[in-house]
């Protein structure tokens, strides 16, 4: 299995279609990979400072991490339920959660794993009106709009409490090496003294 998580991030109230969706990739640890400003808008490895990253963690959930003194506020919406994530401690997201970070709300598709590693990118879209289906499907979003302005963006079907760790991750670069093992029984016992020299 591989350490990058594919993600779709559907901005729920795009200012056009073409700014709906976005393809993600979520890297495993502490360095710069995505992360959202305080104003909503996604970032790729940038050092600037973010409301939240978004990173694997060591048992290969997805995580939103704000660190100490993160600007702005982040959001984490779940089956009607919210909670507001805080500095330092990892919140835990599944499948179809939402953010709501300065003025954008985002709900999160996740793909799977892969093998690779990839800057952000939008799903590209019919340009409207360029035949029958494409007005067809223009008018069924419009009526699925009209019902995500009343259900947020999509109806979510995980009925899950949102989780959040209190322990902060730990970057490998600092991690202390594990603590010696205790000798089994057959180690500890003293060895034979030579026969002679």
């Amino acid at each position: 299995m591989s350490d990058n998580l594919s993600i779709c991030i559907e901005n729920c109230h795009p200012e056009h279609e073409g700014a709906r969706t976005l393809r993600c990739c979520v890297l495993n640890g502490l360095a710069p990979g995505l992360s959202l400003a305080p104003d909503g808008t996604i970032a790729w490895k940038t050092d600037a400072p973010a409301a939240c990253r978004l990173v694997v963690s060591r048992d290969q959930r997805l995580v939103c991490l704000r660190e100490a003194g993160a600007p702005g506020r982040v959001t984490v919406l779940r089956d009607g339920r919210s909670t507001t994530a805080p500095e330092g401690k990892p919140v835990v997201l599944l499948d179809q959660d939402e953010l709501v970070v300065g003025g954008a709300r985002l709900r999160l598709h996740v793909h799977g794993w892969t093998r690779q590693e990839f800057a952000p990118s939008y799903l590209p879209v019919d340009a409207p009106g360029a035949g029958r289906l494409s007005r067809v499907a223009a008018a069924g979003m419009v009526a699925a709009l009209g019902l995500t302005s009343l259900t947020g963006c999509w109806a979510s079907g995980s009925s899950k409490p949102v989780e959040i760790r209190h322990r902060p991750p730990v970057d490998d670069s600092v991690r202390e090496d594990p603590a010696p093992e205790s000798p089994k029984e057959a180690d500890a016992k003293t060895p034979d003294e030579p026969a002679g020299k």
